[in-house]
């Protein structure tokens, strides 16, 4: 199976057992878990990694549109902050954000667990990446690759490569569970 997203870099390129995706110039080897998992806390558990090294990738609805928001799987998102940057960056008033509906989740093909940067349904969405992707030590996140039971690792850095696709935003998008007291 070969999957090229309309302006995207993004190609699932079938070799060896799993394949390979293609994403900013890299070749990401696409690994497989012996379950299905949902969540970044069964996916790092599954997979025997740190949770912070398990990328979130939250899909947001705004006034501009859907959006998609990353941050390390131990954090939440910090809306106060996604808000702060949607004002600056898109200009208007007040800026409702809330997460995605059923009719945007289907309309881009989202099903829950399977929200990645990979995806060719949401390739060209303003992107918000959180900066404190960037100083995880040592530098690598996994995250899903497309399907439940499939993901891979790769340098957050490669996240910045979105900029040649679609609107890229970094910020202070995140924070820990005990500083927002949410559940996102």
């Amino acid at each position: 199976m070969i999957i090229i997203p309309k302006g995207y870099d993004s190609v699932i390129i079938p070799e060896g057992e799993y394949g390979k995706l293609k994403f900013g110039g890299e070749l990401l080897d696409i690994h497989a878990t012996h379950q299905d998992v949902f969540s970044c806390e069964d996916a790092a558990t599954t997979r025997g990694y740190p949770l912070e090294h398990e990328l979130k990738t939250s899909l947001l609805d705004t006034n501009n549109g859907p959006i998609l928001v990353h941050i390390p799987g131990d954090k939440l998102v910090n809306l106060r902050e996604v808000k702060c940057a949607l004002k600056h960056e898109f200009g208007g008033g007040k800026q409702q954000v809330c997460r995605a509906s059923d009719k945007t989740s289907a309309l881009l093909h989202c099903e829950f667990g399977t929200v990645n940067p990979f995806s060719k349904f949401l390739a060209e969405l303003p992107q918000f990446v959180s900066e404190d992707l960037f100083e995880i030590d040592p530098r690598w996140v996994g995250t899903n690759a497309g399907a439940l039971n499939r993901y891979v690792k790769f340098d957050p850095n490669l996240l910045r490569e979105m900029k040649k696709y679609t609107k890229l935003v970094t910020g202070s998008f995140s924070k820990k569970k005990e500083e927002l007291g949410g559940e996102w």
